[in-house]
């Protein structure tokens, strides 16, 4: 297991693909349903596609669908979660144009600098307002 952030990249890095699982369970998709995971900026700059796997009602499935970050299969589907994984592992250009994506997506909207600059601008609008 890695045991540094920088380890942690490096597996990310590596690996054919990356997969991010949502519950189909309804209570699941109550529970997560404006959330985000923690290790989605990660996942993003490592340059190694994503295939999300999970209800469209959830916004990390949405999010990923409206970007391009990630290959999304939205229905739950054994079978096409099988052809789906091949796809991204086989087909060359759907491979680099998902990578750029999601590298593009972490730099303008996970970049920490921006997010923060961000949300300052926003507390002064709303203290001045």
């Amino acid at each position: 297991a890695p045991r540094s952030k920088e380890e942690l990249f490096q597996v990310l890095r590596e690996a054919d693909m990356l997969l991010l699982p949502v519950d189909f369970h309804q209570e699941a998709i109550d529970f997560i349903r404006l959330s985000l995971p923690t290790k989605l900026p990660a996942y993003l700059l490592s340059g190694t596609p994503i295939l999300v796997y999970g209800p469209q009602q959830v916004g990390q499935v949405r999010y990923a669908q409206e970007e391009g970050w990630g290959l999304v299969l939205s229905q739950r589907d054994p079978k096409a979660l099988e052809k789906a994984m091949q796809q991204l592992l086989h087909d060359q250009e759907l491979r680099l144009r998902v990578s750029q994506a999601a590298r593009q997506t972490a730099r303008t909207r996970h970049d920490a600098a921006k997010v923060r600059a961000g949300f300052q601008d926003a507390l002064r609008k709303a203290a001045h307002s």
